[in-house]
């Protein structure tokens, strides 16, 4: 079975074990977007990170990710990717939650234009 691919502003409901690695593939569909990725956790504890053309071995040798518990928005920017050196900006991405114990949570994923002015909300999904 392959990994789940996840479209643009569809959020999913999900659940991780202990010490597993639950990642997913997102499609970067236009060169000169942000891409906003905001995960609520329901229970446990998580961290999650995003990278391109590869799924990590481990969360320190990821590309861009989030480590802050609890309620998150990773926001990874045009000017981000190319200062890690990528070449296409869009493409094949890996979102990959790993679990610091079983939890539950709900993610989504959105690209906006670059530097485009945002607000979120601190206390659910806007």
């Amino acid at each position: 079975m392959g990994l789940l691919q996840l479209e643009s502003g569809v959020k999913i409901d999900d659940v991780a074990f202990f010490g597993e690695k639950q990642c997913y593939k997102y499609y970067v569909k236009e060169p000169i977007t942000d891409v906003h990725i905001k995960l609520a956790q329901f229970s446990g504890i998580v961290s999650y990170t995003f990278n391109h053309d590869t799924i990590p071995t481990s969360f320190e040798n990821s590309t861009f990710k989030q480590a802050d518990f609890g309620n998150s928005e990773l926001i990874v920017t045009v000017n981000d990717r190319i200062q890690k050196g990528y070449t296409h900006m869009e493409g094949l991405y890996y979102l990959c939650v790993f679990a610091h114990m079983t939890s539950t949570y709900s993610l989504v994923v959105y690209e906006t234009d670059m530097d485009q002015k945002h607000h979120s909300l601190e206390d659910g999904w806007d």
